[in-house]
């Protein structure tokens, strides 16, 4: 029996290091979370890539992401409820239909320009507002 003892203690000290390491929220939001969550303004959703791009000539500064067997037109991707807000507002105002879809980001480029640009979106006129959005939707990388 005294050659098995150090054999269970191990397992079970594995084991409650394992149930307090998976079981945390750190390790969960930053190993199994790759993404974060985000409200993209859809345009619209094609069953063909050339009807998306032929619609995406009236908003060049829109971007397709393919999403199984559609592909979704995006004017915007944004975090910040502020920006959110405003967003919706500026394209109320310029009569451009939208739908508001939750998304989850793992393209690494976009993540990083919404960190950069989305505060500076907050209290600035419609031009520059747009010119921040249009850098955010160009560092899309193709990774959803």
């Amino acid at each position: 029996m005294k050659k098995f003892l150090p054999y269970i203690f191990s397992l079970l000290v594995g084991s409650i290091f394992g149930y307090l390491i998976f079981n945390s929220k750190i390790v969960n939001t930053k190993l199994l979370n790759d993404g974060i969550n985000a409200t993209a303004f859809q345009l619209g959703v094609f069953t063909s890539k050339d009807s998306a791009e032929e619609y995406l000539k009236k908003y060049p500064e829109s971007i397709i992401m393919q999403d199984n067997d559609v592909f979704r037109v995006y004017y915007s991707i944004l975090t910040n409820q502020k920006v959110i807000n405003k967003m919706e507002k500026y394209l109320l105002k310029n009569k451009i239909f939208f739908y508001k879809k939750d998304i989850t980001l793992v393209d690494k480029g976009l993540i990083k320009a919404l960190k950069e640009y989305e505060t500076s979106m907050i209290d600035v006129q419609d031009n520059t507002f747009f010119n921040l959005n249009k850098i955010i939707m160009e560092s899309y990388g193709g990774n959803i």
